[in-house]
């Protein structure tokens, strides 16, 4: 299937469409890589090469407004993954790479994308290269 011609089972949305409005969700909530791989796979019905384009490119669209990945933390925090998301112009790439290298569809454990306006305080921990976490800058 093309992706030019691809369209939601259930809506009837074009691809393109859904992929413009992936980052909308950001100013009210996270938005997981699960979601927009199971999305794009399932509903539009891609696979191989066109999936992980449009993998790209959602997650690019919600990197380009600001977000950055995270994994769920304890107490409900939110570990940002320094890891993926810097230096911030691989950030992109690494997340694919991240998701290709998990070996299976990504879960609600695996990686999200939030604003750093929801990064508050200890409400978000950060994780880097090396695994180790601190607090958010400032709230120590």
């Amino acid at each position: 299937m093309s992706t030019h011609s691809a369209m939601h089972k259930h809506y009837g949305m074009p691809l393109s469409e859904w992929v413009s409005r992936v980052p909308n969700e950001l100013a009210v909530d996270a938005v997981g890589l699960w979601q927009i791989a199971s999305v794009l796979e399932r509903e539009f019905g891609l696979t191989g090469a066109e999936l992980e384009a449009q993998v790209r490119e959602c997650v690019s669209r919600v990197v380009g407004h600001g977000a950055l990945p995270v994994q769920g933390g304890p107490d409900r925090t939110w570990i940002v993954r320094e890891d993926l998301a810097y230096p911030q112009d691989a950030a992109v790439e690494q997340v694919v790479q991240y998701w290709k290298g998990l070996g299976r569809e990504p879960t609600v454990s695996d990686v999200w994308f939030v604003l750093p306006r929801f990064l508050r305080g200890v409400d978000a921990l950060y994780l880097d290269s090396t695994g180790s976490q601190r607090g958010a800058e400032g709230s120590d």
